[in-house]
């Protein structure tokens, strides 16, 4: 039986419908929490499969361009970008969540292969789906637009504000989903392909696959957001420094990301200050393997294995993917926790403190 003809019996099921019925404003906040809040956890292979399937159906489209794939499993044909882009715009206007959900997963606009999906899978895919779509509704406080900022994506993307943010608030719908990595997992993450998104947890003591609308999040070297754990695998967003309505919401990555002390940073920080990327410009760097280090892209997804493999020496070649990822991890976490006795995420793509 599909989801669009299942009734809301107490399960993980909420029917998108009780929020078109939400006259005020303050219920229909509300209801939207308790549909947040009865997100399923997914397995590393279902995050994977169900963050691509979402972003080719709602980021694509409206960005116009493919955005980075996990890329486990080849995706299904999706719909004409017109048609869905034609569908996502009214919804914009409309905020029927549960018309656009329904299009989506289940409707003219899902294809046969969405549609043969049996219903766990369909309400994961709606529950993600969800969660893109926030971005696009003005309330929700943020957006997720297209960036040319950095020299290694033509394809890029960041988040931006749509409303003044103060320093404590948190995010709601600005989220990230978590999978546990396991040895077992292995041949999903391919070096340099899809390994952007691996984060590692001292807290849970584990490596965690990290996607969403929060994993678009950029760094900078003075942050105005940051990362904390919450329940049910998932990573929210607090807000450290006031953010003005079309400022970027911004992480830090790291002291290392972007080889040694950061000098192929490109950030908004670095370039104001000089620092970085931008300390040589119109400069001769003062070594060859400082200048070989910032005449390369900046490689935001795949840098960081790659550095780490390279200092590990020839055994690591013999290593998995996820092998070294957690050889380059763990590293960098007992590092860290020399330094300050905090909880650690470190990752592929982000080197994150969660506090």
């Amino acid at each position: 039986q599909l989801l669009g003809n299942q009734k809301n019996t107490g399960s993980d099921y909420v029917d998108f419908a009780v929020i078109n019925n939400q006259r005020n404003s303050r219920s229909a906040v509300q209801t939207l929490r308790t549909l947040m809040d009865r997100r399923t956890r997914m397995s590393v292979k279902e995050l994977c499969e169900i963050d691509d399937l979402a972003t080719s159906l709602v980021l694509d489209p409206l960005l116009g361009f493919r955005t980075h794939k996990m890329n486990i499993t080849p995706l299904p044909v999706t719909p004409c970008w017109d048609k869905l882009k034609e569908a996502l715009v009214q919804f914009q206007h409309t905020h029927d969540f549960n018309s656009i959900s329904e299009a989506l997963t289940v409707g003219e606009l899902a294809g046969n292969y969405l549609t043969s999906l049996g219903s766990h899978c369909q309400e994961l895919l709606r529950q993600h789906v969800f969660q893109y779509l926030r971005a696009f509704v003005l309330d929700s406080g943020f957006k997720i637009e297209s960036c040319d900022r950095y020299s290694s994506e033509t394809n890029g993307a960041k988040v931006t504000s749509t409303r003044h943010w103060f320093a404590g608030q948190r995010v709601e719908f600005l989220l990230g989903s978590t999978a546990k990595l396991s040895p077992v997992d292995s041949p999903v993450l391919r070096p340099g392909v899809n390994d952007f998104s691996v984060m590692y947890s001292t807290r849970k003591c584990c490596v965690l696959l990290y996607l969403g609308p929060a994993a678009f999040i950029n760094h900078d070297c003075k942050p105005n957001c940051k990362y904390l754990a919450a329940e049910r695998n998932i990573v929210v967003v607090e807000v450290i420094r006031p953010i003005s309505p079309g400022e970027e919401f911004t992480c830090y990555y790291g002291d290392g990301f972007f080889g040694d002390k950061n000098e192929m940073c490109e950030c908004y920080t670095c370039e104001r200050d000089g620092e970085g990327h931008f300390k040589y410009r119109g400069k001769q760097p003062h070594s060859e393997t400082t200048k070989d280090t910032v005449s390369q892209k900046y490689h935001l997804r795949e840098r960081y294995l790659c550095h780490h493999r390279e200092k590990s020496g020839p055994d690591s070649h013999n290593m998995g993917s996820l092998e070294v990822l957690i050889f380059s991890v763990l590293n960098l976490a007992i590092t860290c926790c020399k330094i300050c006795c905090k909880i650690l995420f470190s990752s592929c793509e982000v080197s994150l403190i969660l506090e």
